[in-house]
């Protein structure tokens, strides 16, 4: 009896198989987009590009069939969510024949407050691009789905067109690494096709990323509680963190919350999500705690995670703490950076206008959508009045909030420049959506609220592409410099203009490329026929456009011979090259003074470090830290005098130039030989260890020697360590450096402080070099230079300039010692003076012609005139015992003859 029942009743199942088959009616679709209510008794085969809705919430097909039959053709039930529609309509939908199987053969997602199935497997490859334009020439599509795709061969640099399916987000950048430009593309209600690639994109991309795109609506939530966010029906959630993931009940967003949690391993690694947002609060103490340096300097990694890109959300978008969002959204502008939509938090108690009216103020800020992360109707920090006192979920308070909750929802849902949402669920309970699992009136009626779609193409930002200027680095070797060029254009860059400039001519074009590959230069170096040399180069654009110039970068020669000197012009903060006309055979004394104040309002050390005795020198004219300066706009001089070590007879006067360990405590140094008078002391590091400024006091000086130690500013905690210190110790009075004068003296006790000081060298010095440093260290806890406010021929005015770290203003004032000399070519005579007859001309100054006395031994010899910077101007013979220089500019000038020491004139 058992067994005749059983046979029985699968005979009936059998046969109602068969008759609801055979009772179905087909239906075919093709090309179009049909919407019904639901179906009954049929086989509906969906053909070509078409999209078929249905509307129904339940019942939607009654012994009925969907085939779809084409990668393009869509089911969207759009009453009902993916859920229901895994559970209750999957089995009835064939995708080409076969059962669709999700995550498989099709996708089942988001779409609004429905569902879209959609005919494409996990293996479905919805980019093609093309080498040529118009979808032409050469052709590739096999891209992983949420793989970062930055080896692409062939095709790397070689994209003019690309074709994206709907339903796919992908983005596209210049870097293999994701950096560089890159911009996001989102097929959402159509495929998309670019024909022809913009000029930032086209030949130029190296990194594709693409992504399945969810159509979730505005409405959102903030947190991570399954019982309280499905009910409320949102359609996209996040949690300060990344450890979610999409579901058929919401789209995932991960966010970086801090500088180190999230892990990026973590967030790259996650499919099914399309958006990343930036940290939490960053000016906040208690939440992710960042400056916008800080928070900059980590966005590049934002930008290889090929996501759609919000920016970090403050507290509040106004006042300081929107500052804090303002200056990162423009910085990121000028660094090229990407980011997609700005994040923000409102906890605003106002009218439903007053929250327009502060929405729109924020997009026409940043011209960017807006997403809101965090926001109620005020919160427990605010002061607005609540029927119940105590801010309970009482029935008064309920109702106030029913009805603040729907006024602020319809500008939420109606301000198309809002493209997403999140209520933040804790702040006290009358302002609750949920208390535990149970959802209140307000939440009610959130959960009944049907949002628009989120992402709307009109408010879709193009990122720009801010051209920068390129900089340019030098590097030596024996015979020749190589010119190094860094441009932040990225593939942009197209080419290079290198220009040269010795001495104080003009800058004329040396090289001209036109390819994106040559960054690099070699240039004879000369450190015999010019005393300055200057490089600056274009960066040449794929659009045919040239940068602005760099910076200028090259190398300074030394004049003299065993003593060189002169004055360097420094306009950046880096270190420049000092070359020395004739080598050292060991370690020199090098010594500088005083900066010149042209950049006024930057408190600066000028230092040396010491790259080769038989090379050169680099200078640094450095800003202390506090400042956080890394430009000049203008050219300071800082004079140099560097002499061999030993003991010196500079024509009467005695030098000492010596080497010692000094610290950052006071060390004793004894000179070789005691002075018969206290000397002048300059003291300057030759191999400074830290990258911040630091500077080398001196004080008790007497005639066997000195106390020196080394400062930096008060607010620096890296410690300092030992490190080589060169003095020079002089007698006062008068001698000869090279052949020319040389004065050194001392002021007065207590002379030098925070008002300016006028030294008179007693003498008329031409293009003098003028170096001065402190004899005493009467505030023992100041770090402090000298500064030169002028420089002339017959004086200098000098300030003491403490740095400011503290805000401390006060200082002593000091003893200052100083020399002066002049800036002369590159003579052959030694340190000491040459027993040699002097020049003798007139008249001086002249006009056209110069007469000379004392060389009837030199007739027809070779003369020749330099200018004041050591360069030649002219060479010719001497004739009658006279020379025409009428063709000379008005100046200083040099004139050298063999046998006899240098005169000077002045040309008028």
């Amino acid at each position: 009896m058992i067994k005749r029942f059983t046979f029985l009743l699968s005979f009936l199942v059998f046969s109602f198989f068969i008759f609801s088959q055979n009772s179905r009616t087909t239906i075919e679709l093709t090309a179009s987009v049909v919407t019904v209510v639901s179906y009954t008794d049929k086989n509906v085969i969906i053909n070509g590009k078409t999209d078929l809705h249905l509307t129904a919430s339940s019942n939607q097909l009654v012994n009925s069939i969907v085939n779809l039959n084409s990668d393009d053709s869509w089911l969207y039930v759009d009453n009902c969510r993916p859920q229901f529609v895994l559970d209750s309509l999957l089995s009835k939908i064939s995708i080409k024949g076969q059962a669709a199987a999700y995550r498989t053969n099709c996708r089942v997602s988001i779409y609004k407050h429905g569902t879209v199935v959609i005919p494409q497997g996990s293996a479905f490859k919805p980019l093609t691009v093309f080498t040529g334009q118009n979808f032409s020439e050469d052709s590739k599509s096999d891209f992983p789905l949420f793989t970062i795709n930055s080896s692409l061969g062939t095709f790397d640099n070689k994209i003019s067109s690309f074709k994206l399916k709907k339903g796919y987000m992908a983005t596209l950048a210049t870097s293999n690494d994701g950096l560089g430009y890159s911009r996001v593309f989102i097929a959402d209600s159509k495929d998309l096709e670019v024909a022809v690639l913009p000029d930032l994109l086209d030949n130029k991309i190296s990194f594709i990323r693409i992504f399945q795109w969810e159509w979730v609506t505005k409405k959102g939530w903030a947190g991570s509680d399954q019982g309280q966010y499905v009910p409320l029906n949102v359609t996209w959630r996040y949690d300060w963190s990344a450890g979610g993931s999409t579901s058929t009940a919401v789209e995932y967003v991960p966010i970086k919350q801090k500088a180190d949690w999230p892990g990026w391993g973590e967030i790259n690694g996650k499919q099914y999500v399309t958006h990343l947002l930036g940290f939490n609060e960053p000016n906040r103490p208690d939440q992710s705690n960042m400056t916008v340096s800080q928070a900059l300097a980590i966005w590049p990694e934002y930008m290889k995670s090929g996501l759609r890109l919000g920016s970090p959300s403050p507290s509040d978008p106004f006042g300081s703490n929107g500052a804090w969002l303002y200056e990162f959204l423009d910085s990121c502008k000028a660094r090229n950076y990407r980011v997609d939509y700005v994040a923000i938090h409102a906890y605003w108690a106002k009218s439903p206008q007053q929250w327009y009216n502060d929405l729109k103020w924020v997009y026409n800020k940043t011209g960017l959508p807006i997403w809101i992360t965090e926001w109620n109707n005020g919160a427990n920090w605010t002061n607005e009045t609540w029927p119940t006192a105590d801010r309970s979920l009482s029935e008064a308070n309920a109702a106030k909030q029913l009805n603040d909750i729907k006024a602020i929802l319809n500008v939420l849902d109606t301000a198309s420049f809002v493209e997403r949402y999140s209520i933040y669920n804790w702040v006290q309970d009358a302002r609750a959506m949920a208390i535990g699992n149970n959802i209140t009136p307000a939440g009610q009626y959130y959960a009944s609220s049907k949002s628009v779609m989120a992402y709307n193409p009109k408010y879709e930002v193009i990122p720009g592409f801010t051209y920068r200027n390129p900089s340019l680095g030098i590097s030596f070797g024996v015979n020749n410099v190589t010119l190094n060029i860094n441009d932040p254009n990225f593939e942009n860059f197209a080419g290079a203009i290198l220009e040269k400039k010795t001495d104080n001519g003009v800058f004329t074009e040396i090289a001209n490329t036109s390819d994106g590959v040559t960054k690099s230069f070699v240039d004879s170096l000369n450190n015999t026929g010019v005393k300055k040399v200057r490089y600056r180069i274009r960066s040449k654009f794929s659009d045919g456009n040239t940068s602005a110039y760099s910076n200028e970068a090259g190398y300074d020669v030394t004049s003299g011979d065993d003593v060189q000197l002169g004055n360097i012009a420094v306009s950046n903060t880096g270190w420049n090259a000092l070359n020395f006309v004739k080598p050292y055979s060991a370690v020199p004394s090098v010594i500088l003074g005083a900066a010149t104040n042209l950049n006024f309002s930057s408190l600066v050390t000028p230092r040396c470090k010491l790259v080769s005795s038989s090379s050169r020198v680099n200078i640094q004219l450095s800003p202390w830290e506090y400042q956080k300066i890394t430009t000049f706009s203008k050219e300071d001089k800082i004079p140099y005098f560097i002499i061999p070590a030993g003991t010196h007879d500079l024509g009467g006067m005695k030098a000492v130039a010596g080497r010692n360990t000094v610290g950052p405590t006071w060390t004793a140094i004894t000179f070789p030989t005691p002075f018969e008078s206290v000397p002048v002391v300059f003291a300057n590091q030759i191999l400074p260890a830290t990258s911040f400024a630091t500077t080398v006091r001196v004080r008790n000086i007497t005639k066997t020697g000195f106390e020196a130690k080394i400062q930096k500013e008060a607010a620096v905690t890296s410690p300092i360590f030992n490190e080589q210190v060169t003095y020079v110790a002089l007698t006062t009075g008068q001698g000869t450096v090279n052949g020319n004068k040389i004065i050194v003296g001392k002021t007065a006790d207590n002379f030098v402080s925070s008002s300016y000081k006028t030294i008179n060298y007693g003498e008329t010095i031409p293009d003098p070099v003028f170096i001065t440093q402190m004899q005493t260290c009467n505030d023992d806890t100041v770090t402090a230079v000298l500064r030169c406010t002028s420089v002339t021929g017959n004086s200098a005015i000098i300030v003491k300039q403490r740095e400011r770290s503290t805000g401390n203003y006060v200082q002593a004032a000091e003893t200052a010692g100083w020399l002066v000399t002049t800036a002369i070519p590159n003579f052959s005579s030694g340190i000491n003076n040459q027993e040699v007859p002097q020049l003798r001309i007139y008249p001086n100054p002249v006009k056209d012609r110069i007469m000379i006395t004392g060389v009837s031994d030199l007739e027809s010899s070779e003369a020749e005139v330099f200018n004041l910077s050591g360069v030649k101007v002219k060479s010719l013979k001497i004739e009658q015992k006279e020379m025409d220089v009428s063709d000379l500019p008005k100046g200083y000038y040099i004139l050298q003859i063999r046998n006899r020491i240098p005169a000077k004139f002045v040309k008028q």
